[in-house]
């Protein structure tokens, strides 16, 4: 029977895979289409927001270990160089490496910590809220909500694997979203050690993530594993990042998993006891939110999330489109507000 299940995942990921490619195909061609006598679109303006730090996971049992600026800074540099183009821009004198250097640098306090106004606006003028969807893979969602927030928000996508990365950084380029960042590599190693900033982001949204083991049945409420994110540490890490009464939504298909979830969330305290986060009263749509069931204190609500919950524009993902096909449709999610 386990090999039975495991053989019908690989035949729907590979029927999701070839339908995935046809999307890709018909959106390379919508914009060849679309931009005739346009200009030709600017890599290097996209890469000069495109950090890409080690797609390594740390065991949330390692200790952070100390950065140095101009290291850091070197390391991205290098990866875009050998991942995303930047070789070639330099190639055709459109880029140099030493003012990526030079860009970097100032992106980053002395503490490793990104600076959000210098990253979007190089400091210049009153910066946007921050905004960050953790594990965007390949950019379908958070890039639209960008494109629908230009001018009142910056959006950050991140993303633990590298191909994905620059499957973003192509819907960027091509789309032309000013307003959206790209950071590869694994959040809770870069939220442990702060790089995120503290007290700087708006909202986090985390759309589909994975229980421990990959497991989308009821055992996953149960199961552990030294690499699963979504832990109690990495949750204390966001509330870090957040700004005052920042939100935190999380948008899944597996409802045994959020219930844990919410348990998680709802135990979080701070050292005077007080907790970290509460739930959001959210307004009833005709997709979501109009029922819920608490779990340690936390709203798990019946549906999709809406305005109020961060999600502006509702688009589905490659994880979404890659359920449906296999039947699973529920939708379940929790937005939950930092306390203190």
């Amino acid at each position: 029977a386990e090999e039975r299940g495991k053989g019908a995942e690989q035949t729907l990921f590979k029927q999701t895979h070839r339908v995935e490619l046809q999307r890709e195909v018909k959106r390379v061609l919508k914009f060849v289409e679309g931009r005739q006598d346009a200009a030709p679109p600017c890599l290097p303006a996209t890469l000069r927001r495109t950090f890409i730090f080690s797609s390594v996971i740390q065991p949330e049992q390692a200790e952070a270990q100390p950065l140095e600026r101009d290291s850091v800074v070197q390391d991205l540099v290098s990866r875009l160089d050998q991942t995303c183009g930047l070789d070639r821009c330099v190639a055709e004198k459109s880029a140099t490496q030493e003012n990526f250097v030079k860009r970097f640098r100032k992106c980053f306090s002395k503490q490793c910590q990104l600076r959000w106004d210098k990253v979007f606006k190089d400091g210049e003028g009153e910066a946007a809220p921050v905004k960050v969807e953790i594990c965007s893979g390949n950019g379908d969602w958070v890039v639209e909500q960008a494109k629908a927030e230009q001018g009142g928000a910056n959006w950050v996508a991140m993303e633990l694997k590298h191909d994905r990365v620059c499957s973003i950084v192509s819907r960027v380029v091509l789309e032309d979203v000013p307003n959206l960042c790209i950071v590869g590599g694994d959040a809770g190693a870069l939220f442990k050690a702060g790089q995120m900033g503290q007290g700087t982001i708006r909202q986090i949204c985390v759309n589909f993530p994975e229980p421990p083991h990959h497991a989308h049945s009821l055992d996953s409420t149960q199961a552990e594993s030294s690499l699963h994110l979504l832990t109690a540490n990495f949750f204390a890490h966001l509330h870090t990042a957040l700004e005052p009464k920042g939100t935190l939504t999380l948008f899944s298909d597996n409802k045994p998993y959020c219930q844990s979830l919410c348990s998680v969330i709802g135990g979080l305290t701070l050292i005077d006891g007080k907790k970290m986060f509460k739930s959001k009263k959210v307004k009833a749509t005709e997709v979501g939110g109009e029922s819920f069931k608490e779990f340690g204190g936390i709203r798990l609500y019946d549906g999709i999330p809406g305005l109020d919950s961060g999600h502006l524009v509702n688009v589905t993902s490659y994880f979404d489109r890659f359920w449906d096909q296999g039947n699973h449709t529920e939708r379940v999610f929790i937005v939950v507000t930092k306390c203190r």
